[in-house]
């Protein structure tokens, strides 16, 4: 058409970790997506219009913001859907009318609006008449009593670390199927950026039965194939019925998801998406999301690569962070991370990868 455009990586939760120097000086117009309002009572599209304008107001010349489309009559309509109605319409016709519907409907984005805290309080009122009366603000396990209390509930960005062999990944999928287990409104994501599905599958069934992953997959010497043609001693025959059945009680409120559903972290929105979609087919209200783990999970790498691994996990802690504002911070999503090798035998924050000073930006370690 003739015009200048672009946009930013990482979807609509990401607009504030973009770069946006290369538009100083200019007129910019934001084309929003007419995203509906998701379960945090936000339009996805919009929040990234005011981001974005926020970002652009220190450095263009002016800003306006134009939503194409009403979202309650065509959800999720963008630019894109604007320029395909026009079929055979020739590009001068096209560009035209674009630039009249910037005209007529655009709008200048709102203030920063630096407030006295006189109306923040009584938003912040209005949200304790919602706690009030609550057990937790979090999800609990009911089986872990004591993280459930010291935390409120499982909720926000949480970071589990330890040393390799220790046991995280078992401890994370405990806490998710148990809050599945305990509330039938809790859904879980396992989020496997390390192992298979299968994989991930079976440390499920050896976490549920108790047996070890060697027992599940290759029997137990000496053991007699039973009338299910599993080599199983007739105690672990009971244990692995049982962890069967725990499995199969969630019914369909527990899925795993690998890179192949979720994409690179870069990618918020496919991930936010992914998600949230699960949770609305199962028909739950909250989720519990474990991802598995950090070192693992997939990240481009700037024009001049990473500078080192710290400024790599950096950058994904940013990346996770706008997942979980997205997400909302009353649910749970843990994520696994490992420990420097020189702090394996040491408690403390310092040793968590890639640095304690990002411990901070979450909400658990």
């Amino acid at each position: 058409l003739g015009l200048l455009a672009t946009t930013s990586a990482g979807g609509s939760a990401a607009g504030h970790l973009a770069d946006w120097s290369a538009l100083a000086g200019r007129d910019v117009v934001i084309l929003t997506d007419a995203d509906p309002m998701n379960q945090q009572g936000v339009r996805p599209g919009d929040k990234y219009g005011e981001t974005v304008a926020d970002k652009l107001r220190r450095v263009a010349a002016s800003v306006r913001i134009v939503r194409l489309y009403d979202p309650d009559e065509r959800p999720g309509g963008d630019v894109a859907d604007w320029i395909a109605e026009r079929g055979a319409a020739d590009q001068d016709t096209i560009r035209t009318e674009l630039l009249d519907a910037i005209q007529t409907s655009g709008r200048v984005p709102d203030s920063i609006g630096v407030e006295p805290i006189s109306r923040q309080l009584e938003e912040l009122i209005g949200r304790l008449h919602q706690t009030h009366g609550m057990e937790m603000l979090g999800i609990p396990t009911r089986r872990l009593r004591s993280l459930d209390e010291r935390l409120c509930g499982w909720r926000g960005l949480m970071l589990l670390s330890a040393k390799p062999g220790v046991g995280k990944t078992t401890l994370g999928l405990f806490a998710a199927v148990s809050a599945v287990a305990a509330d039938e409104r809790v859904s879980a994501v396992i989020v496997s950026y390390e192992m298979s599905r299968e994989s991930m599958l079976l440390r499920l069934l050896a976490m549920a039965s108790g047996l070890s992953w060697r027992s599940l997959v290759l029997g137990e010497r000496g053991a007699e194939a039973g009338d299910d043609g599993l080599r199983l001693t007739p105690a672990s025959r009971e244990k692995f019925r049982q962890g069967v059945a725990d499995l199969r009680s969630v019914k369909e409120r527990l899925t795993i998801l690998t890179r192949q559903e979720t994409g690179d972290l870069d990618d918020i929105d496919r991930i936010a998406d992914a998600i949230e979609e699960f949770q609305r087919g199962t028909g739950t209200e909250r989720t519990f999301t474990l991802m598995d783990n950090l070192q693992a999970i997939p990240l481009q790498a700037p024009a001049g690569g990473w500078s080192d691994g710290l400024d790599r996990d950096r950058t994904a802690m940013a990346q996770l962070m706008s997942i979980r504002d997205r997400l909302g911070d009353r649910d749970p999503l843990l994520v696994i991370s490992e420990r420097t090798k020189q702090d394996f035998n040491r408690g403390g924050m310092e040793g968590v990868l890639g640095t304690g000073r990002n411990t901070y930006a979450t909400d658990v370690v």
